[in-house]
């Protein structure tokens, strides 16, 4: 198993090598699970839309550990990854966690406070994927 390889080896070339290895053979994971949704299985539109929401969600997980980091900050809508997690909750199609973060922007930001309107009626449109896999406005 490369990754055991990689926590056990001594030598720094090695275990260079054996976490080269690791995450290349994640990646490839990634892409393979990504091309099973969109080419493999053939489902419904709006069913691989639900596969593609849950992959997003299962493999960027990163947007929680961001989100804590910006919430903990003095001020986090100053924070370098603040717009990062706004982009990450809307293409994990969590809009209400996007909206709650933009509403700190524009009490924050006066000169913002209407962009941040305009995001948050745009979030309150958007199409929501319902329990029978159907778009609902």
């Amino acid at each position: 198993d490369s990754h055991q390889m990689a926590i056990s080896a001594r030598d720094p070339a090695m275990h260079v090598h054996y976490s080269t290895q690791v995450s290349i053979l994640s990646a490839m994971e990634l892409i393979w699970n990504l091309c099973e949704i969109m080419f493999i299985e053939a489902a419904p539109a709006g069913l691989v839309l639900c596969h593609l929401l849950d992959w997003v969600r299962l493999h960027v997980c990163e947007i929680d550990n961001m989100v804590c980091e910006v919430l903990r900050s003095e001020n986090p809508a100053k924070h370098e990854n603040f717009w990062n997690v706004v982009t990450g909750y809307v293409l994990q199609g969590r809009m209400d966690e996007a909206r709650q973060l933009l509403s700190k922007e524009a009490s924050t930001n006066p000169t913002s406070v209407h962009m941040c309107k305009v995001l948050d009626e745009l979030m309150k449109k958007m199409p929501v994927l319902s329990v029978r896999l159907r778009f609902y406005l």
